[in-house]
């Protein structure tokens, strides 16, 4: 479950790495608010399937998991933010590499709190099955993305 956690966080600090770069080049914010916006309704999509959710659970459950999922990318944000700067010095010292994995690693904590505080929420939406499931969904989502960016790429 750890494993799927770290694999779906990782896929979408590339994709979103991936969604930053190309946007950044394009300078066009228009743009990347469409492809979040597809990306996001058919990730729900997936997961209303996945998950059987009525549509009274829809309606109240995913304004509360776009507010959870915002909320882990801010927190994200940081990590992915000290990792950049020091992939490219070369003169760190160790100090400074301790201070950075400290900061990545109150980071996935701060991930850790903020999906237990909305679970809690969720519990009060869906059944427990459902919670199951959308872990499950979540990481089988992973997976489909995955496999499509291998698609996507060309060998080389």
């Amino acid at each position: 479950m750890k494993r799927n956690k770290i694999i779906l966080v990782s896929l979408f600090m590339a994709v979103f790495s991936l969604c930053n770069t190309t946007f950044a080049q394009s300078n066009d914010i228009e743009k990347q608010q469409k492809w979040m916006s597809e990306f996001r309704e058919y990730k729900q999509d997936f997961l209303i399937k996945q998950m059987q959710l009525t549509e009274d659970q829809q309606k109240a459950f995913f304004p509360l998991y776009h507010e959870m999922e915002d909320a882990i990318f801010t927190a994200n944000k940081e990590a992915r933010d000290i990792e950049k700067k020091f992939a490219t010095k070369e003169n760190a010292t160790e100090s400074e590499y301790q201070n950075a994995v400290g900061s990545i690693v109150d980071t996935k904590m701060t991930e850790a709190e903020i999906e237990s505080k909305y679970f809690k929420k969720f519990s009060e939406i869906l059944s427990s099955k459902q919670l199951f499931m959308l872990k499950k969904a979540e990481s089988e989502f992973s997976r489909y993305l995955l496999n499509h960016l291998k698609k996507q790429t060309p060998n080389k």
